[in-house]
């Protein structure tokens, strides 16, 4: 293909076709932008499935950081009705001196709660250092910049 422009050009500068051979210049000049303006529409195309992919992965991750929150709070909150029972027994038993101490109150967990709920949010956290802008569905923007003000809100109180 080369070879067949390369002729072309002789020819038309051989011949003194100037007018001519400025018009194949120009053209070949076209064809050079256009190649360059479809390899940049591919290159485009080939960042945003990227950038897509990356949000997929963080909007999975985030949602099972939530799931796993969840967890950790309805096995924490059996483990405080439990203690709340064991407070109940002990309060009766405090209280009332005909009550007998039974095998059923627990006194290390009437005593006190150590819980230590910790937020999985590794994935958020991902999100706010890249950038927030990647995530493409505006519910879900408005709801992660809601969740961000609660969450600085929550770690400055």
């Amino acid at each position: 293909m080369i070879k067949f422009f390369r002729k072309i050009r002789q020819n038309l500068l051989t011949e003194n076709k100037f007018s001519k051979y400025l018009i194949y210049a120009i053209g070949e000049i076209i064809l050079v932008v256009i190649g360059i303006l479809i390899a940049l529409q591919i290159n485009n195309n080939s960042e945003n499935h990227k950038k897509q992919q990356f949000e997929i992965t963080i909007l999975e991750n985030i949602k099972e950081d939530i799931l796993a929150d969840k967890v950790d709070c309805a096995l924490n909150l059996q483990y405080i009705k439990v203690v709340i029972t064991n407070e109940q027994h002990l309060l009766d038993f405090l209280l009332d001196e005909s009550i007998k101490p039974t095998d059923s109150i627990s006194f290390n967990d009437a005593l006190g709660i150590d819980l230590l709920t910790l937020f999985h949010n590794a994935s958020f956290n991902n999100l706010q250092n890249n950038d927030i802008g990647l995530i493409t569905n505006n519910n879900l923007l408005k709801k992660s910049h809601v969740s961000m003000t609660f969450m600085f809100q929550h770690l400055k109180s």
